[in-house]
């Protein structure tokens, strides 16, 4: 599997059937003669009911760290010093004592009041998905932001200064290079498993992959696993229950713990694996949290609550399988059908596995902070946010609080001064979006601020915070809109001729990245821009440099992925890839320039190859020593740093 499909399986579920909706589950389980008694949970009204609406569940996941055009993604805030928080009941939600609190709410979410206006998983099947853009040429217009957020330490490709480790065509390899020279050291294959990540930690390599299983789906006790003709109550007309599949899919996320003492004879340490497709990680020493989403993809009905695979989330240790314990999930007062799900690793002990916290909401993006990790999402026709936080592997149990608006591609979450705040897509009364809402919520995510509708009625690509305002990216207008986070709106600041959505390199310099296009409006190059801020708001252009192509898809692809990029700060390297389309196939091009400060850019060199495959667009590179390492699924090119003159080509089988 490339790499491709890896990202597309991390960022769309799989699709129910029609015959496990909601209604038609009701019409299965309502044909049981009696109804078994269950504990009543006091919790708001919209926390115990569902929404009838259509059955695709999705889980967007951001598998890549700081891409601009979806900002709904991870991001790495550093904020350092800050105390964790100790979480107040009052906002906590219910506090699950056994299993059976969780089985009545999602009984009465699902079951009992499938076509009521609440949340279960009507809500989920109705979260707005944002297919990507895969046609290169339609970015020709587009300026490309990059967010100021510094990048994961997670990859695809990671060094430990003496090899490279590459995560291609779903292969783990480890390939000795040295002064340019590369050989494949050992290679690990699993088709259970799907890498979409690395770390290196001393002498460990932790791998994080997602793991796709068919679960078989088995009938209740009171339904047959094909159609019946039944009744959902006396009264109602007679009703055909539909016929059940014979499996449905399950998404893992696995940690496998290598130890890379000898390059030549890798092993395996150990591998922790919880359910849920992954959204993110990080990593803090030895101590790894994972974030991962569980869709709760039934076995069958759920229609015992001793089957806690119908309804409880799981996790792998050497000890085999342990259900997540009652006391370690926490109910919103808007509840879904979806599990965020936390877990703390400390990945140099004998057993890693350290705390894990699950929230019954339907995370989409993970937020982390040194001490914190803040997860949004989409909650019965409202965002929300969770925050877990984080000390030496231990996951303290959520806050959970809801804002005005819904997760989109513009949601992005910062804190300052004991605050915290995030941007959400404004919705109108017909459904639509709206511009959008930014709230402001202290550290104990109790409410202090809201503005509703901000930009209406425009196409809002990126909000980005700056101490205490925050700047509207608009697409195709030259200037941000400036927002004062004291409930006031002004007109656009006067910031660039571009963009203030930048990858910060210095201080005081940024980076921007625009397309070239011609008088029709086709993208026929890439503009590098370095901007000069002194108060890090007003930015003055001091150098650019053009380079030919396109971005390729692994910058773009509908989101623009931040890791494609070499920013090399310390010595002054930027590269990029570019891809040439003509009647031969594709050019693959990888530029790298150099930029002083005080001289501006100057460009070192390329490497270029026309190919075929699209298994050949460069996807990352790095530095060690004085040579550059260009990787792409299908090939990997060592070039000298001085004048980019090629060394050596490896292929990849």
């Amino acid at each position: 599997m490339g790499f491709d499909e890896q990202v597309k399986m991390l960022i769309e579920e799989a699709e129910i059937p029609e015959r496990l909706s909601p209604e038609n589950i009701a019409v299965m389980l309502k044909e049981k003669t009696a109804e078994k008694n269950r504990k009543e949970i006091k919790m708001s009204s919209a926390g115990i009911k569902s929404k009838n609406r259509a059955v695709a569940i999705r889980s967007a996941a951001a598998v890549a760290a700081c891409i601009a055009l979806s900002c709904g993604v991870t991001a790495v805030i550093q904020n350092n010093n800050r105390p964790a928080v100790t979480n107040p009941e009052y906002i906590q939600g219910h506090k699950v004592s056994d299993y059976h609190d969780v089985y009545s709410v999602i009984q009465d979410t699902i079951i009992n009041n499938p076509a009521d206006d609440g949340i279960g998983w009507g809500e989920i099947s109705n979260d707005t998905v944002y297919p990507d853009v895969t046609e290169i040429e339609e970015y020709g217009s587009r300026d490309y932001l990059i967010k100021t957020f510094g990048r994961t330490a997670e990859d695809i490709t990671v060094t430990d200064g003496k090899n490279l480790y590459c995560i291609l065509n779903g292969a783990l390899n480890v390939i000795s290079a040295e002064n340019g020279s590369m050989t494949e050291l050992i290679k690990i294959e699993n088709a259970e498993k799907a890498p979409v990540g690395m770390y290196i930690a001393g002498n460990r390599l932790i791998v994080v992959s997602n793991n796709t299983v068919e679960v078989p789906y088995t009938a209740g006790n009171e339904v047959a696993a094909t159609g019946e003709s039944g009744t959902a109550d006396s009264s109602a007309e007679t009703t055909t229950a539909p016929s059940l599949p014979e499996t449905v899919t399950q998404n893992n996320t696995v940690i496998d713990i290598y130890n890379i003492a000898d390059k030549t004879n890798v092993k395996l340490e150990n591998t922790y694996k919880q359910n849920g497709a992954y959204i993110s990680s990080s990593m803090n020493g030895s101590v790894l949290y994972v974030v991962s989403n569980y869709s709760n993809f039934r076995t069958k009905p759920l229609d015992s609550e001793e089957d806690l695979d119908s309804y409880i989330p799981a996790y792998y240790t050497d000890d085999g399988k342990n259900y997540v314990g009652a006391t370690d999930i926490s109910i919103p007062a808007k509840a879904s059908n979806n599990y965020t799900i936390v877990a703390g690793l400390d990945i140099e002990k004998a057993s890693p596995f350290r705390s894990i916290k699950v929230v019954l909401a339907n995370g989409k993006s993970a937020y982390f902070t040194d001490n914190s990790v803040y997860v949004a999402g989409n909650s019965s026709g409202s965002a929300f946010i969770a925050k877990f936080a984080l000390s030496a592997g231990d996951v303290i149990a959520p806050i959970v609080a809801t804002v005005d608006g819904q997760w989109s591609e513009v949601t992005s979450i910062d804190e300052y001064n004991g605050t915290i705040r995030i941007s959400t897509s404004s919705v109108a009364a017909d459904g639509s979006k709206n511009g959008v809402s930014i709230s402001v919520l202290d550290e104990n995510l109790i409410p202090a601020m809201s503005l509703n509708g901000l930009c209406a009625g425009k196409n809002i690509s990126a909000v980005e915070f700056k101490g205490n305002k925050a700047y509207i990216i608009v697409p195709g207008e030259n200037e941000p809109y400036e927002v004062t986070l004291d409930g006031s709106e002004n007109v656009p600041v006067a910031v660039s001729d571009k963009s203030v959505y930048l990858y910060k390199c210095t201080d005081t310099e940024f980076l921007g990245i625009s397309a070239k296009t011609d008088e029709n409006g086709k993208a026929e190059g890439i503009v590098l821009t370095m901007y000069s801020t002194a108060d890090g708001i007003n930015f003055e252009e001091v150098s650019s440099i053009e380079a030919k192509g396109v971005l390729s898809a692994a910058l773009s692809g509908g989101k623009l992925d931040l890791r494609a990029l070499l920013i090399d700060s310390k010595n002054g390297i930027i590269g990029i890839p570019t891809v040439k389309s003509d009647t031969y196939g594709n050019s693959n091009l990888y530029y790298v320039f150099s930029y002083k400060s005080g001289e501006g850019f100057s460009a070192l060199g390329s490497i270029e190859y026309t190919d075929l495959s699209k298994k050949y667009e460069f996807r990352r590179s790095v530095i060690i020593d004085d040579t550059l390492y260009a990787v792409s699924d299908g090939r990997i090119v060592s070039a000298r740093i001085s004048d980019i003159k090629v060394i050596e080509t490896f292929e990849i089988d």
